[in-house]
């Protein structure tokens, strides 16, 4: 039960995630909570998280580089404030959905606290999305199925 779970989960590797996020200061990260929390509002269609965050999230981040693009040009303090507070408030948006994206996971798998399935408050808080995508690579490892993209397989199956 849990591997047919598991599987609903788009397969990246952890580096690919955390290359992405700097690469693209943290847009990727978007789509990457965005897609995971597409299939946990598939898997718990009664305790869904709403799309609305991925949108307020992209909007945020679309203000940011207006703000830092106008701060360059206009280096007036309010304009510096306003960056500040609207990284802020981005940020404790982001944390937010990753604690969504982690109790949900939660749920799905039917985790207990100190089991190996259990997603850890602390590290979701200090290395987000990457962590929640190393913590999938070990559950999905740990049930035989590959971590590579597009190859969803049952790999005890394939060794057949």
């Amino acid at each position: 039960m849990r591997k047919e779970k598991l599987q609903k989960f788009p397969s990246e590797s952890t580096l690919e995630v955390a290359s992405g996020a700097i690469i693209t200061l943290g847009i990727y990260l978007l789509f990457w909570r965005r897609n995971h929390g597409r299939a946990i509002n598939q898997l718990l269609p009664e305790n869904q998280i709403s799309e609305k965050w991925y949108t307020t999230c992209l909007w945020l981040k679309i203000a940011i580089a207006a703000f830092a693009v106008t701060k360059i040009f206009v280096p007036h303090p309010a304009v510096k404030i306003i960056l500040q507070h609207l990284g802020n408030v981005s940020w404790v948006l982001e944390i937010i959905w990753n604690f969504k994206i982690r109790s949900r996971m939660n749920l799905i798998l039917e985790s207990q606290w100190k089991t190996s399935s259990w997603y850890s408050a602390c590290w979701t808080f200090i290395f987000g999305a990457i962590y929640l995508q190393y913590k999938l690579n070990c559950l999905k490892k740990e049930e035989g199925l590959s971590i590579e993209p597009d190859k969803n397989i049952d790999l005890a199956q394939k060794a057949d």
